[in-house]
């Protein structure tokens, strides 16, 4: 049933283009037109190409750029399980326990210094001699006696 009706169609574009053809007073060939048409079609097929090949190098520099992506958070989160590993050894409890919380081990002996002066050393003035960098003969003096 397809290919009675398809014959019917070309044979029916076939006389239109003849009877168009007599009315131009000049000749075709069938094989020029037919080199036509499949020139189109070739060149149609590598457009197509050209562009799905375009898309696809986009898709790659995608691609690698999450790839990259994914080994920068890779070795993030192996540092992350470093840290982890060693926030969750006997080490750092001991270390942390010995200076955030004030804690001694067992045979450890603590000594309490009590200062009677408490001195804020950002808010202290010089008082001593000022020092001279320019002199070099004094200082050579220092260092040799």
């Amino acid at each position: 049933m397809f290919v009675p009706k398809f014959k019917y169609k070309i044979r029916k574009v076939l006389n239109l283009i003849n009877n168009f053809q007599s009315h131009l007073h000049f000749n075709i060939s069938w094989r020029l037109v037919a080199l036509i048409v499949t020139a189109g079609f070739i060149t149609t097929l590598l457009l197509t190409n050209i562009y799905s090949s375009i898309k696809d190098i986009e898709k790659y520099r995608i691609l690698n750029q999450e790839r990259r992506k994914l080994d920068s958070l890779k070795e993030e989160n192996y540092d992350l399980i470093q840290k982890r590993d060693f926030y969750n050894s006997k080490y750092y409890q001991r270390l942390y326990s010995r200076e955030a919380l004030n804690m001694a081990e067992p045979d450890q002996e603590i000594f309490y210094i009590e200062r009677r002066n408490i001195y804020d050393y950002d808010k202290m003035t010089d008082i001593g001699e000022k020092i001279d960098l320019q002199n070099f003969k004094m200082w050579w003096i220092r260092l040799i006696l």
